[in-house]
């Protein structure tokens, strides 16, 4: 059995992925869409289709896909909705930079908008393949507002957009990355790090009001070494979420609907451990966190409980 890619809602820029754009909403309340994937049929019975993962930004999606034909597996990357910036392009120029579009820092920016079409309404792939090293796959996508950033399996980053925020400039390698509207987190063996904007505290310290990897310090927490044991990270629109192996919680960036959950309506500049509190005073471990635009949420374990510190 294959799975099945569902989409409704808005669709001013194709991001249903049904083949058209339709401004007036009231015309697709309620209705739901199959996204067809190009290249694979799904009456085929010998063929497989098994999404690996979706993300999605501001107006574009990208997902991540594994057709499987008597028994060959090709994972591919497609994407849809808007691309006017190049976030669904793998050109060699993003809008911004003369440089290429792997991962790195830009030089002076040069617009190219022009190049790119304005909206993909149905699945594009990705052609990923001049950027990928030999027996290497994507190991996880993320999406900002106008850039799209896929991590491999060999820990390197390609990188596909805009870059007027610079948050294309990221660092060559890491475990894997979120996206903030304007601005790319990510995590390797000696931290977590962020490029971008820096408007609401996004970047996790008082710097610039956007930064790059050749520029950038690793974000330090509670003014002690930065936790290198991170399980996961998580962006909203322009807020942060970093979970510890440990099941600690921290959060910086953007809190005007007090989606840091650290008791203010105040912009967090650097990271706050955030205190999950539980029945009889206990606290709850923390198992997972997933960020939106102004709303968080934390899953926690509500069988198991630590005395309060």
């Amino acid at each position: 059995i294959s799975d099945v890619i569902v989409s409704f809602g808005s669709n001013d820029f194709g991001e249903l992925g049904c083949g058209e754009i339709t401004r007036d909403s009231s015309a697709i309340a309620g209705k739901a869409n199959i996204v067809r994937i190009p290249g694979w049929d799904a009456h085929d019975s010998r063929s497989r289709m098994r999404v690996q993962q979706i993300a999605t930004g501001q107006r574009h999606i990208v997902c991540l896909c594994v057709i499987s034909t008597d028994g060959h597996e090709e994972q591919t990357v497609y994407g849809w909705g808007a691309a006017r910036h190049g976030q669904l392009s793998t050109s060699t120029h993003s809008e911004t930079s003369n440089d290429t579009s792997h991962a790195g820092p830009s030089r002076e920016p040069i617009r190219r908008a022009a190049k790119y079409p304005t909206t993909h309404t149905t699945p594009t792939q990705l052609d990923i393949r001049a950027s990928l090293a030999l027996a290497s796959s994507i190991s996880h996508i993320a999406c900002g507002a106008s850039h799209t950033v896929l991590c491999t399996s060999a820990g390197a980053l390609i990188t596909l957009g805009s870059n007027a925020k610079r948050q294309r400039d990221v660092p060559m390698s890491c475990t894997a990355v979120a996206c903030t509207w304007n601005g790319t987190v990510g995590w390797d063996e000696k931290g977590a790090w962020a490029v971008g904007s820096n408007t609401h505290g996004q970047l996790g310290r008082r710097q610039l009001s956007s930064v790059s990897a050749t520029e950038n310090d690793y974000i330090s927490f509670d003014d002690l070494a930065t936790p290198v044991h991170i399980q996961s990270i998580v962006c909203g629109s322009e807020h942060t979420l970093l979970l510890t192996q440990q099941g600690t919680l921290y959060a910086w960036g953007w809190n005007e609907h007090g989606n840091l959950g650290v008791g203010s309506l105040e912009d967090q500049w650097t990271p706050r451990r955030v205190s999950v509190s539980g029945e009889d005073g206990g606290v709850p471990r923390v198992r997972g966190v997933w960020a939106g635009c102004g709303t968080s949420w934390v899953l926690v374990d509500d069988r198991v409980w630590a005395e309060s510190p």
